[in-house]
This record gives C-alpha cells, sequence and structure tokens, in this order.
C-alpha cells in the first residue's frame, strides 16, 4: 500500500479491515498506478495489469474523499492518460527530429527557394505549359492516391483486419489498419471530384491566369527586389509584436502584489503576509490595479492592432505601386524606375 510516511504501523497493513479504515481516515491512498519518470514527471504507466486494488478486487465503489472509485472507471481514466502519454510522446519526438535533422531542414528551405526563384522566372516563357501540367500531374497524383489507398483497404478487408481504431504513438498501427485506408480513400476522392469539377468549370478562366503569370514573371524578372521586399515588413511585424509583449508585461504586472495566507482549506488574504505563521502558505493572487491600469492595457492592444494592420498595409502599398510602375511604363526598358520598390515605399510614405 502506498501510505504517508510515518503515519501507519507495517503490522496493521495484514488487516483487511485494518487497511479499510486507513484509506478511510486519508492515512492510505485506496489504489496505485505504476509510473514511469517522463521529463521528470511521475506519470502513470498504464496497462490492464497495472491498476492495484488495494481494498479489494471486486468491481464495488472506494470511497475517497466523498468521491466514489470503481474499478472501471479507473481504467477508463486509464485509457485517457495513456492517450496524452502517447501524444506526449509523438511530440518529443518530433522534436528530436527536428534537433537531429535541422541542417536537412535548412537545406530543404534553400532548395525550396532557389527553385521557386527559377519557376517564378521560366513562366515567362513556358507559363502554360507549367500551369496546365502541373494541374495534370496533381490530377493524376491524386488518382493514384485513391486506387493505391483503396487496394491497401481492399486488401486489409479481405484479410479480415480488425476495424478497432486505437490512438497510440506507434505509426506502424495506422498503417496496418483499414480504417487509415479508408478514410485517405474518401479524404483524396473528395479533393479528385473537386479539382476535375474546378477545371471542367474554370477552364477559360485559366487561360487567362496563364496569360496573368506571364506578365506577372516578366514584371519580376524586371525588379528582382520585390522577392526579397517581403521580409523588411515580416521584421517590422516582429518588431511591433515585440514591442507589445514588452509593454503589455510591464501593465500587467503594475499594482501592489496581493497574497493569501492559506492554512488546510481556509484561505485569508493579506496583502503583505505579514502575519504567516509556520502552518500557513503565502500564495500570490495577483496585482491590484486603478480602472486607469485596466483602460491603458485596452489602449495598449488597440495600438498593437492599429500598427500591426498598418505594417500590413505598408507592404501591401509598396509592392502595389512597384508593380504599378511596371505595368504603367510605355516603355518597360527606360520609364521603370532605378529602384522601383525604394520609390514606392517613399511614395507610400508620403
Amino acid at each position: 500500500m502506498a501510505c504517508k510516511s510515518g503515519t501507519v504501523d507495517p503490522c496493521s497493513l495484514n488487516d483487511s479491515s485494518s487497511r479499510e479504515k486507513l484509506v478511510k481516515d486519508g492515512k492510505c491512498a485506496p489504489y496505485y498506478l505504476e509510473s514511469e519518470d517522463i521529463l521528470h514527471r511521475c506519470i502513470p504507466t498504464v496497462f490492464g495489469s497495472s491498476i492495484k486494488e488495494i481494498v479489494n478486487d471486486k468491481n464495488e465503489p472506494i470511497t475517497n474523499n466523498n468521491k466514489n472509485i470503481t474499478k472501471d472507471g479507473l481504467e477508463k481514466g486509464s485509457k485517457v492518460v495513456q492517450a496524452l502519454i502517447d501524444l506526449q510522446n509523438v511530440g518529443l519526438k518530433v522534436l528530436e527530429d527536428v534537433g537531429n535533422s535541422w541542417w536537412l531542414i535548412l537545406a530543404g528551405f534553400g532548395i525550396a527557394l532557389v527553385a521557386s526563384f527559377l519557376y517564378i522566372v521560366v513562366m515567362r516563357w513556358i507559363a502554360g505549359l507549367m500551369v496546365w501540367l502541373t494541374t495534370y500531374a496533381v490530377l493524376t497524383l491524386l488518382g493514384y492516391g485513391v486506387y493505391y489507398c483503396y487496394t491497401k483497404y481492399k486488401e486489409l478487408d479481405d484479410a479480415g483486419e480488425s476495424s478497432d481504431f486505437v490512438f497510440t504513438a506507434d505509426l506502424s498501427v495506422y498503417k496496418d489498419s483499414k480504417k487509415t485506408w479508408l478514410a485517405f480513400t474518401i479524404i483524396l476522392g473528395v479533393f479528385l471530384l473537386i479539382l476535375i469539377l474546378l477545371l471542367l468549370a474554370l477552364r477559360k478562366r485559366i487561360q487567362i491566369a496563364v496569360a496573368l503569370i506571364k506578365e506577372g514573371s516578366r514584371a519580376i524578372s524586371s525588379m528582382l527586389f520585390t522577392l526579397l521586399f517581403p521580409i523588411i515588413p515580416w521584421l517590422l511585424q516582429l518588431i511591433v509584436f515585440t514591442w507589445f509583449v514588452a509593454v503589455g508585461v510591464y501593465l500587467v504586472t503594475t499594482g501592489d502584489p496581493e497574497f493569501q495566507l492559506k492554512k488546510n482549506e481556509s484561505a485569508v488574504t493579506d496583502t503583505l503576509c505579514k502575519y504567516q505563521d509556520q502552518n500557513e502558505t503565502c500564495v500570490f493572487v495577483k496585482f491590484s490595479g486603478e480602472v486607469t491600469i485596466f483602460r491603458l492595457q485596452v489602449y495598449h492592444l488597440f495600438g498593437w492592432f492599429w500598427l500591426l494592420n498598418f505594417v500590413i498595409a505598408l507592404g501591401q502599398c509598396v509592392l502595389a505601386g512597384s508593380f504599378a510602375s511596371y505595368y504603367w511604363a510605355w516603355d518597360k526598358k527606360t520609364d521603370i524606375p532605378t529602384f522601383p520598390v525604394m520609390a514606392s515605399f517613399m511614395r507610400t510614405l508620403r
């Protein structure tokens, strides 16, 4: 049994009536779970045989703090805890994978950046081919995905695999579940149907979009800095958010701290915990604030929204002005400003 240290005679644990009395008196726990250390926390290891009933092995309610606890209820709660542990394990594995392969992720970002830039540049010559080829490639992949997922589902269904779905960190369990493949089949099939209907309904508009893409590629090729300019609004948004958090922390902590003296179940408000004895615990409650401080917090929140949207609109106006200087230029070689983005930025500020 799990009991409070120094309060129980070990010899009394051999008697059933004594154990029940110890549980009712709150000196011993009515049950306990086998646990393991996860991130320096004692987390129950939930298996069917790990539940230890202390008082009895029957499905009779055990009274603890005026609450009835049964073995069935304990097992159901254990399954929820196990699901949370599995979810935590998935998160830990993701973080571990990111830590081990961060350089591959950065390399992938770099390759994607170069590939995207080349894709934009070549679109001025082969926009039509690229658009239709990409469209048909997506449709082909979705079609093959539907076929493959349905084949796997049919294979598992014919083999008589169980249809029970259990949440676990072991991804191989999902791979061997026919419900997983059935869900993938339905989802991919819906996407495929939607794309086909959109393609049939908007085929003429796609041709117009191809012409716009060609012209947009020419504009970007003439003003390459427009590809890097979005970094500037992003940095400005980061600065605004940092300012919001820093000032917000000061506003929230403005005022005198209030504490409570807690002893057993009672609590007495004492601003400075001046009259605390050895049996009482001083607990922080909040910072006392006036109405003016609350108004400042609301004003600060409004200011953050305003500045954030101002930065977003600034970036949009600068890019719009840059591309306008290209589209409205009579001679693309001579009438476009040398620094179109900078010129648009100055016009926007004016």
